[in-house]
């Protein structure tokens, strides 16, 4: 029983009987129910767009925090184990000849491990924000995180960018360029797979994406560990997801048992172009 008025239903007739009555009370009935669903829906929608906001808002926020930590390791720390390598090269070989050979030695194995710890450094600043997806764009960004896969991973890697040119928003960069990193990385950790291919193609005013592999894939009717939301990183899989619906895109993920997965999606670039 509703216990607020929405409105009013307003019938004139000399002819009214009681089913007449009747009738209109189960009409306003029906009337009122379809007000509170459009209202519903409209909630729904404004809600939705809020969360969409929300989510890009959030998203922008990451990436500002990844690209500050970024260049402070880069330029604070980095700077800092750079000099502190340097400094213990020039103590080397300021050593006098005449001390033990194991303090060399020593020294030695404190410019090896700083110049390991740099390197490690310079790679977590790099996986954090890539410098070169600003200054050089998505295919080329894409050209070197596929070299380094390659190289850490021993997967055979290859990237096909055809009738593509670098006109893309920022945005829609990083969104692309994310989504391969999350995929790759899945890939190393769970398919099990030997080969995989990314293809980004133009056609029309929309890019098209494909990240294949030929990995174990996974059975999407099992609920049990083998599941996708667990051998293909859950969480991960939603952020990009996100990421692609947050520029305007569809995302879609094929499982196929023992052959692979293949994700793909297509992002409309109509408003991209400089």
């Amino acid at each position: 029983m509703r216990e607020k008025r929405i409105g009013y239903l307003a019938v004139w007739s000399e002819t009214l009987q009681k089913e007449d009555l009747q009738s209109i009370g189960v009409l306003s009935q029906q009337l009122a129910v379809s007000i509170d669903n459009l209202d519903l829906i409209d909630t729904i929608r404004r809600q939705t767009e809020e969360l969409k906001n929300l989510s890009l808002k959030l998203i922008q926020v990451q990436e500002q925090e990844r690209r500050t930590v970024s260049q402070e390791l880069h330029d604070e720390v980095g700077q800092a184990l750079t000099a502190v390598a340097f400094t213990l090269g020039t103590i080397k070989n300021d050593v006098p000849t005449r001390l033990p050979g194991m303090f060399k030695q020593r020294l030695d194995e404190a410019i090896s491990i700083t110049e390991d710890v740099l390197e490690q450094v310079r790679e977590l600043s790099r996986s954090l924000h890539p410098s070169v997806l600003d200054d050089l764009g998505l295919t080329a960004t894409l050209n070197w995180f596929v070299n380094r896969y390659q190289s850490a991973v021993g997967i055979e890697t290859r990237l096909d960018v055809i009738n593509f040119e670098e006109t893309l928003k920022p945005e829609t960069a990083l969104a692309v360029y994310r989504v391969v990193q999350e995929a790759l990385t899945n890939v190393a950790r769970h398919a099990q797979a030997t080969r995989v291919s990314i293809m980004l193609k133009k056609e029309g005013s929309t890019l098209m994406g494909t990240i294949e592999d030929n990995g174990k894939g996974c059975d999407q009717t099992k609920g049990d560990s083998t599941g996708p939301s667990r051998t293909w990183g859950g969480v991960g899989l939603v952020g990009m997801r996100e990421r692609i619906s947050l520029v305007g895109g569809d995302f879609s993920i094929q499982f196929r048992p023992g052959k692979g997965t293949t994700i793909s999606f297509l992002i409309p670039l109509k408003e991209e172009v400089a």
